[in-house]
């Protein structure tokens, strides 16, 4: 725990200021999967967190080394059908997102915030709290090649705001194909 001088003299300052506090870089550095299948930007000072077992046809993940518990990652999976819309509206597909978050072990409460298209992606934003804390998920989702590629980024709910930007950008930048460029 910090402690702040307050004109009033010391006084503690809680985890959650603590979490607040920490903010990312605002360098980004672009990221092309080996296979060519999706690009997005990171910040500069997070690092490659390779997972023991591997659950996806593709997948990375990326952590911060500044904040606890921030992290995003991409997801490759095949499918059978073309297009995103094919499994449901956005918010019949946030539904099941929950129903199956709701399911995993040590979670409490899950909530979906906003589920929503923007051209050939759909969005989810939802919060989960669990035995492991409060986290909040936002996530970018299509199908393309019938391959299902999700982009996920995972931050604790008291460092969301102070890193809103960061997020923002980071799912900005998510392309699944990546432009031609970058290929």
């Amino acid at each position: 725990m910090l402690t702040c001088l307050a004109p009033w003299g010391v006084r503690p300052v809680s985890a959650a200021e603590e979490e607040k506090e920490k903010v990312e870089s605002s360098t980004f550095i672009p990221f092309v999967a080996s296979s060519k299948t999706f690009t997005f930007d990171y910040p500069d000072s997070w690092k490659l967190a390779p997972k023991l077992v591997q659950t996806h046809q593709e997948e990375v993940t990326l952590k911060s080394t500044v904040q606890r518990g921030f992290s995003a990652g991409v997801a490759v999976d095949p499918v059978r059908i073309e297009r995103i819309e094919q499994t449901g509206t956005p918010a019949q597909v946030g539904g099941r997102i929950v129903n199956l978050e709701g399911k995993k072990e040590g979670v409490q409460k899950v909530e979906l915030l906003d589920s929503a298209q923007e051209g050939n992606y759909y969005t989810f934003d939802y919060r989960v709290e669990s035995t492991r804390g409060k986290n909040r998920f936002l996530a970018k989702a299509i199908i393309y090649a019938q391959k299902l590629v999700v982009f996920t980024v995972q931050v604790p709910i008291p460092a969301y705001e102070s890193n809103e930007a960061i997020i923002t950008q980071m799912l900005a930048s998510f392309q699944a194909p990546p432009p031609a460029e970058a290929r």
